[in-house]
């Protein structure tokens, strides 16, 4: 039995004997705030330093890496939120969506949410490890709004001080070895 993984129009052949076998996990959790003051134009956007990373070293330079979980943000004002996956600190291109016309900016995930709520907005990608050399996975963000604004991490934007009507929450990065 053969079972097909890989990035779209690539397949990667696994063995039954290997399929699912899980060699080692490791992960963050980001349970504080964070705020990142951040301009952005029609054609460009200032990216945050890496909001946070996990490390992993994989065992065989073939083996997968499954990079999943979540980042809360939110916007000062109603804005658009790119989120890239980045591998040892660049963006991971292949993780992000093509350019398309007009539409030059890209990321692997995004948000729209108004400013009174945060939204936890997913991150999964199956990755091939490359080298046994340790591999730093991480995330970074921008925001859209055509001007300069705030940037929120595990908090909303506006009414933050009514801590009884609002909620903090937190973000996840986990990379697993899967064997080839």
């Amino acid at each position: 039995m053969a079972f097909y993984v890989g990035a779209q129009n690539t397949s990667t052949t696994m063995s039954a004997s290997s399929v699912g076998k899980v060699l080692q996990v490791q992960q963050t959790i980001k349970t504080d705030t964070a705020s990142y003051y951040l301009s952005s134009s029609g054609t460009s956007m200032s990216y945050t330093s890496e909001i946070m990373t996990v490390s992993i070293t994989p065992s065989n330079s073939n083996n997968k890496i499954l990079v999943t979980g979540f980042l809360t943000v939110c916007g000062e004002y109603t804005d658009r939120i790119n989120i890239r996956l980045l591998k040892n600190s660049g963006e991971l291109g292949n993780a992000s969506a093509a350019a398309s016309g007009s539409h030059r900016r890209r990321g692997h995930a995004n948000a729209d949410i108004d400013n009174t709520r945060s939204m936890s907005t997913p991150i999964c990608y199956l990755d091939t490890a490359g080298s046994t050399s340790a591999i730093t996975y991480g995330y970074n963000a921008a925001q859209g709004s055509g001007g300069t604004g705030w940037l929120y991490i595990n908090r909303q934007g506006s009414g933050f001080s009514d801590e009884a009507n609002r909620f903090l929450a937190t973000s996840v990065i986990t990379a697993m070895e899967v064997a080839v």
